[in-house]
Parts: C-alpha cells; structure tokens; sequence
C-alpha cells in the first residue's frame, strides 16, 4: 500500500523549493491539487501534486509522450 503523505503549504514549499504564496497561487489556480478540510485550511498530498507537476510540464514538452 502507497504512503500518502499530507503536507501544509509551507512544508510543500520547502519540498519545491518555491514559496508558500507560490503554492497558494497555484492551488488557487487549479495547478496543483488540494485537500480542503475546513475554508481555511489547505493541505497538499506530495504525490498528486509531483504528478500534477509532472504532467503540465509534459503537455508543454510537446505531447503525452506517445509516437504519432
């Protein structure tokens, strides 16, 4: 079984390396993916998030990957 792990903003900021308003920003924009437990309070599962990441910078590499 996977290992799910649930971060805050700040601490999803240090894994990326860019700040906790970046990672708002891109919630907020639909970018990244987030956990809503209360209006107030985000939190971010790591592997959706690299995987969301992942698969933005491929569409902008040019394609799914696949031949055509």
């Amino acid at each position: 079984m996977d290992d799910v792990r649930i971060v805050t903003a700040d601490e999803l900021a240090d894994i990326l390396a860019v700040s906790p308003a970046t990672v708002v920003r891109w919630a907020r924009a639909g970018a990244i993916p987030e956990l809503r437990p209360t209006r107030r309070t985000r939190r971010f599962d790591v592997a959706a998030v690299l995987a969301a990441l992942r698969g933005q910078q491929q569409r902008r590499a040019g394609g799914e990957g696949g031949e055509r």
